[in-house]
């Protein structure tokens, strides 16, 4: 993947969705508000792909061949994308911010 240029990001990505599509999982508001489930993206995209699973746009992305923040380049590399992954992936952004 290669990202074409670095520009002002607003929209904040839930990368599992607030409200996922019919019959996907939900998890609770908490989770999915935490910082590991986060990524800065363009609005546009933000919109087009708002309810997607995390399978979903993982698939866009790879389709498109970019990625629009480091966080989220990294979060596409994981396989599943569950409330484990969103923690250890937390945490570990929090540590690289913090110098850890």
């Amino acid at each position: 993947m290669t990202i074409s240029n670095f520009t002002f990001r607003r929209s904040v990505e839930h990368y599992h969705p607030q409200r996922p599509l019919e019959g996907l999982d939900v998890l609770e508001q908490r989770d999915v508000d935490k910082f590991g489930n986060l990524c800065l993206i363009s609005n546009s995209t933000n919109s087009r792909l708002w309810n997607l699973p995390p399978e979903g746009k993982k698939i866009y992305f790879l389709t498109t061949n970019s990625y629009e923040s480091l966080k989220q380049k990294i979060m596409l590399r994981q396989q599943k994308w569950t409330l484990t992954e969103i923690d250890i992936h937390g945490k570990k952004m929090k540590d690289k911010v913090l110098g850890k």
